[in-house]
């Protein structure tokens, strides 16, 4: 045989055990597509415009907030939620009033769930109507299926 020919070995019959390769971790601290609300002026906004606003930056992340969880890169808040339990990827799964203000009207300024809570009539004018309110106070307002 010459000095280039490969070696005769016979062919396996049967090919060896494949040993599965571990699943990869998620991905690393990343911000989602899905967009964000804002405001009612501002509307629906992505990340990549919350990161190049320093004050909705400051506004909105680091409160539980949608931005918060969606924009887990913009915001630095990556292990602030390893822990929750998710019914929809990319989505919290619980109903929740947001831990936030906001703003009524010039008259009675800024104001919480609590706040609201105790307002049947607020409760009418600004809940179901895409407002601030509605959105900081979604399970008070029933408007969880709207935000989620």
């Amino acid at each position: 045989r010459a000095p280039t020919d490969p070696p005769r070995t016979p062919a396996p019959t049967n090919p060896p055990p494949v040993t599965p390769s571990p699943v990869p971790n998620p991905a690393p601290c990343s911000d989602s597509t899905s967009p964000i609300w804002i405001n009612s002026s501002k509307g629906y906004q992505t990340c990549s415009w919350l990161a190049n606003k320093s004050y909705w930056k400051d506004y909105l992340c680091g409160w539980e907030t949608d931005a918060d969880f969606l924009c887990q890169k913009t915001c630095g808040s990556c292990n602030d939620w390893d822990n929750i339990d998710y019914e929809v990827i990319g989505k919290p799964s619980k109903c929740y009033n947001l831990d936030i203000e906001f703003f009524v009207n010039n008259n009675v300024g800024w104001k919480t769930c609590d706040w609201l809570a105790t307002r049947p009539r607020w409760q009418d004018r600004l809940c179901g109507y895409d407002t601030d309110a509605d959105y900081a106070c979604r399970k008070l307002c029933g408007s969880c299926n709207y935000w989620n």
